[in-house]
């Protein structure tokens, strides 16, 4: 049963390692809108993972001021998959703006900081001063590189 977990996992890595280098044939970068966000309240954006590749994600906040980082939580699946997961990272709305969190998944065997990322996935959120009365929750988005 050992082995055909460690052949499951070495397939996954080929396939999703083909996959990075053909590419998907279309456009890598996606643009999300999230529900407003109040000052002081937190919210989740939730991303593919494999931690048995080679690829990170890393994100960059435009313009920098007004969300805060607070945490990140790998959570595995909760079947018997081998090899995903999910990535939740959690931010908090400081200051009153619109705002851009641009994630970027890149191989950590890359060579240059220049090579174009694998997949780019970009969120705006408005940080306001109430949240409005009809949104509950922030939603959350799982992608994946395929």
């Amino acid at each position: 049963m050992k082995n055909i977990k460690n052949i499951v996992i070495v397939l996954e890595t080929l396939l999703l390692m083909i996959f990075s280098l053909v590419g998907c044939g279309g456009n890598n970068k996606n643009t999300y809108s999230l529900p407003d966000v109040a000052v002081g309240d937190t919210f989740e954006i939730t991303l593919s993972a494999y931690g048995s590749t080679p690829y990170q994600w890393n994100y960059e906040i435009s313009p920098t001021s007004g969300i805060e980082y607070v945490s990140q939580e790998f959570v595995q699946p909760d079947d018997d998959r081998v090899g995903g997961g999910e990535l939740v990272y959690t931010f908090k709305g400081i200051t009153v703006g619109n705002y851009k969190i641009k994630f970027e998944r890149r191989s950590v065997l890359s060579e240059s900081k220049n090579d174009p990322p694998i997949k780019a996935n970009i969120y705006e959120v408005a940080v306001v001063k109430e949240r409005s009365t009809d949104v509950v929750n922030a939603q959350n988005f799982d992608l994946s590189i395929m």
